[in-house]
């Protein structure tokens, strides 16, 4: 039995309107409930265990569990008995915390490399290692400036140049990446489909959706 506190958690006002639930419909993911019956069979009881429930709107809610079996004389199972705590926000903060970590650890690889080499593809294959790290993005290309002219230098994944094709020359601008070079500012879209400022069609094509166009300034340059 659910207490109210439970049902709370789980967007319910009353035991009356679970009615016709299982109890695996309440986890989102069907490996977490397998797994954790596992370790309750193996040990008879866990403690602070995560596993994420489906909310009745239809969120994630990330929680952590103490629960135990309980046995009879022979050891069969006589039931679970579990109290869950909701940690979503917990581990949204950690989530935050990573990101930020990571974020920090991309510009300082990408600063020792600029310290160290003055090797251009050695810097930029830092620089695309560290926002794939930092931001895991589907697809980032930097480009080079040289007068009016963009010069395509690397991109990951490499199988992002076949899904682009043949990528034509860019310039500033132009589209939303040589518009953010003119401007000397960043840029996003949530759906170049849409979006007037995007005028290459490549990208559409390939099914590239948001994006961000990122500047990056050495004073005026």
């Amino acid at each position: 039995m659910l207490s109210p506190s439970a049902l709370r958690m789980l967007g319910y006002g009353s035991l009356d309107e679970m009615i016709g639930r299982t109890a695996a419909s309440f986890y989102a993911k069907p490996t977490d409930r397998e797994r954790l019956l596992e370790r309750l069979r193996s040990e008879g009881s866990v403690n602070d265990y995560e596993v994420t429930l489906r909310h009745r709107d239809g969120s994630e809610i990330q929680v952590s569990t103490n629960s135990k079996y309980y046995r009879d004389a022979s050891g069969a199972i006589l039931g679970v008995e579990g109290i869950f705590r909701d940690i979503s926000e917990r581990k949204a903060g950690e989530k935050a915390l990573q990101q930020k970590v990571d974020e920090l650890a991309a510009l300082n690889a990408l600063s020792r490399s600029i310290n160290t080499s003055l090797d251009l593809t050695q810097t930029v294959s830092t620089a695309l290692e560290g926002i794939f790290k930092a931001i895991k993005p589907d697809l980032t290309f930097l480009f080079l400036r040289e007068g009016e002219r963009l010069v395509l230098l690397d991109l990951l994944p490499g199988t992002g140049r076949k899904g682009l094709g043949e990528i034509p020359e860019h310039r500033v601008g132009e589209c939303m990446c040589g518009l953010a070079v003119r401007q000397q500012r960043a840029l996003y879209s949530r759906d170049i489909s849409v979006d007037s400022r995007c005028t290459w069609e490549d990208c559409k094509r390939a099914g590239i959706r948001s994006f961000a166009a990122l500047p990056l300034c050495s004073g005026a340059e």
